[in-house]
């Protein structure tokens, strides 16, 4: 049986390792595909506000870092209010 990660080794090599890679279910009785799927789409749909957000918030405190280390305290309080 090949590890999950080449070259990875059992964190405990006294007992039996079971670390077995991931195999999707094998069809039966006509069963083409998986009846668990994930909408790609929809999920990156749904991620991207959120992600834009997290950027959005990232940005300002580092821009509002800067200008605290610049000296200019009230930009950055600008700055940091926009997410408090």
């Amino acid at each position: 049986m090949a590890p999950v990660f080449p070259g990875a080794q059992c964190p405990s090599p006294r007992r039996h390792c079971r670390y077995r890679p991931f195999s999707p279910p094998r069809p039966t009785d006509g069963q083409r595909e998986s009846p668990l799927t994930i909408d790609l789409a929809g999920l990156v749909e749904n991620v991207q506000g959120a992600a834009k957000e997290q950027v959005a918030y990232l940005v300002d405190m580092a821009k509002a870092d800067a200008l605290d280390l610049l000296g200019e305290t009230r930009q950055a309080l600008v700055l940091v209010d926009r997410h408090v």
